[in-house]
């Protein structure tokens, strides 16, 4: 069993009040998890500033400048974190004058941190990069913004032997019309882990089916209300009413938990599609994949 490690890769850095933060992670090295803090100071003029995730537009880490290895928005960052760790994300969420606010992502590569079978290996790629586009408002303090971003590594790399990694990444948004359907058609190279959704609000869908091969196999047909009590049910923990946060407009439609991880390489067509019944809702669809080491 390897003994694991976190280490800085930068502490408190100050950055621009706009940008994208790219930092170039370890070379030849194996790494479980990245955690990512993300802090701004709101303006001292009245309490109504903003929510620090609004200040990002997306985490991301991307191999030899194109091959995505993980890219989420903050809610499903969020959420991913949370159905992974059976923890509720550590971010500090205020709109109290002079405050700072903390936006905490815990980036996983492995079912789990410490996972020793999937993680990524950067040696298997010339360069790999962490990045996250950001802006501050006017809300916030100019020059208030910093980073800090910490690996998870085993202190002797070659103790650990990962077979691949866990990508998770969205794969397709959109904004819900007041009737209709919206079809998202999901790649099919990998193995799926998991496949879930962020609903604005909750509202705007009426229901949701899951097509493989143009209605040969139906994996979910329900309605909406149906799938958001399931999924109260199997979160890992409830969340108390007035402590809701952004990531619970995220539903699972997948899990590998009951069924084994689909083979969609063996298929013609994997299909979400949305039944809308009102307009302006922001839908996110995502997926998680078992990877090989190197993506082509």
């Amino acid at each position: 069993m390897a003994t694991w490690q976190w280490s800085y890769l930068v502490y408190q850095k100050t950055l621009d009040d706009s940008g994208t933060y790219t930092h170039d992670l370890p070379e030849k090295d194996k790494i479980s998890a990245l955690f990512v803090d993300f802090q701004a100071t709101n303006y001292a003029t009245a309490d109504d500033a903003p929510s620090i995730l609004t200040l990002i537009s997306k985490l991301e880490v991307i191999a030899e400048g194109s091959k995505v290895l993980y890219s989420l928005y903050p809610i499903t960052a969020s959420f991913e974190e949370f159905i992974d760790t059976e923890k509720k994300p550590n971010h500090y969420i205020t709109a109290t004058a002079s405050a700072t606010q903390h936006a905490r992502f815990l980036i996983l590569f492995g079912r789990y941190l410490c996972d020793e079978k999937y993680g990524l290996d950067t040696s298997v790629y010339t360069n790999v990069q962490f990045k996250m586009p950001y802006a501050l408002t006017d809300k916030f303090v100019s020059g208030s913004a910093k980073i800090t971003v910490r690996a998870l590594r085993p202190i002797a790399p070659e103790a650990v032997g990962f077979e691949g990694f866990v990508r998770r990444r969205d794969i397709y948004s959109f904004t819900t019309a007041s009737s209709g359907e919206e079809v998202v058609e999901l790649p099919l190279a990998l193995p799926y882990r998991r496949v879930y959704t962020y609903v604005q609000g909750l509202t705007g869908i009426s229901k949701i089916k899951v097509d493989i091969n143009d209605g040969r196999l139906i994996l979910l047909e329900d309605y909406f209300d149906d799938i958001k009590t399931w999924n109260i049910k199997i979160q890992p923990f409830p969340v108390a009413p007035g402590e809701e946060d952004p990531y619970q407009d995220c539903l699972i439609l997948l899990d590998e938990r009951w069924t084994e991880p689909l083979p969609s390489a063996t298929y013609s067509k994997f299909k979400v599609i949305y039944t809308m019944n009102a307009s302006g809702k922001t839908v996110y669809t995502g997926l998680e994949e078992y990877a090989p080491l190197a993506l082509s």
